[in-house]
């Protein structure tokens, strides 16, 4: 049994990974760095903070903490009110905020023409 570092519930992984699964397609249990259960899992992926997750881009490869490239993304995108993980499914993968934002500038360039 593990023991979530938020609300101190004690949990078994394997049950708490469904749930997570079964609210959360796209981010995977597997890559929290703390031990969450189910339901403080899903609000930290929600409003994730430095440290909580990382994710591993499937363009260049690069391991990258969530919270970061979040902001690096939105810092930096030239579309107005979008997010990371909205890019995410419009490419189809899994991206850093830099492969994201290059992705994002030749698919506006495109239109531009």
């Amino acid at each position: 049994m593990k023991k979530c570092i938020n609300c101190g519930k004690e949990y078994d992984y394997e049950f708490e990974e469904d749930i997570f699964t079964c609210e959360n397609g796209t981010l995977s249990y597997d890559n929290f760095d703390k031990d969450y259960c189910a339901e403080c899992a899903i609000k930290a992926a929600e409003a994730p903070d430095y440290g909580d997750y990382h994710e591993e881009c499937e363009c260049c490869g690069n391991r990258f903490d969530l919270a970061e490239e979040i902001s690096i993304y939105m810092n930096n995108t030239r579309v107005i009110d979008d997010s990371l993980e909205n890019l995410w499914s419009q490419a189809g993968k899994i991206m850093c905020a830099s492969c994201a934002l290059e992705f994002e500038n030749n698919q506006l360039d495109k239109l531009d023409c």
